[in-house]
């Protein structure tokens, strides 16, 4: 099982970036009641109960709930893993990943894989840390309240706007932090870029 999530992981990296799998293949659905311990079954490998709750792990908590809301989503993404699946065994048996373009093309998607979830990790430890006082967002919606008007044209009391406001300083604060972090590690480690 993990061996598959690993490898699921490294072609999700690939081919998020290079290749463009078809969500509209026609695929077979079944009702859920006549195989409820599958989720997907094909003739060489099988997404059961227990695969699909590790799959559904190691996605953001947004993406895992429409997964697990949406039938049509679901569907499509089932049929996104089972391409993945089939090429990935195909392009093992030509052995691909003996090619030593194909080896460090795959070394550098996990390199940038781990380095994406590090910096999320990264920022979301330092997010814990911060915290937006009643003041903080009342003094936002008093500089942006032109950005809070009904169709109407008026302007939507604090109360009403109070969370998107919060949301909108927690999504600010998290880009100008990513930069932050990015521009700390860049200085630590000396980087100079000769173009």
């Amino acid at each position: 099982m993990r061996a598959f999530l690993v490898a699921f992981l490294l072609i999700l990296c690939i081919a998020n970036s290079a290749l463009s799998f078809s969500d509209k293949t026609t695929v077979k659905c079944v009702s859920q009641s006549k195989h409820e311990k599958y989720f997907l079954q094909a003739k060489h490998f099988t997404i059961d109960q227990k695969a699909w709750q590790s799959l559904l792990e190691i996605l953001d908590p947004e993406q895992r709930e429409v997964l697990e809301t949406d039938p049509l989503k679901r569907a499509r993404y089932l049929n996104y893993l089972a391409q993945v699946e089939i090429f990935s065994r195909r392009a093992k048996e030509e052995h691909l990943e003996k090619d030593p373009r194909i080896k460090r093309l795959l070394e550098f998607r996990c390199k940038e894989l781990l380095a994406r979830l590090w910096l999320e990790k990264e920022v979301n430890r330092r997010m814990e840390k911060v915290h937006f006082t009643e003041e903080d967002l009342k003094l936002y919606y008093d500089t942006h309240s032109e950005d809070f008007r009904t169709p109407e044209g008026k302007i939507k009391p604090f109360f009403q706007v109070k969370s998107v406001i919060k949301s909108l300083l927690e999504d600010e604060y998290r880009q100008n932090l990513t930069q932050q972090i990015i521009q700390e590690a860049l200085r630590e480690e000396e980087v100079r870029i000769y173009p």
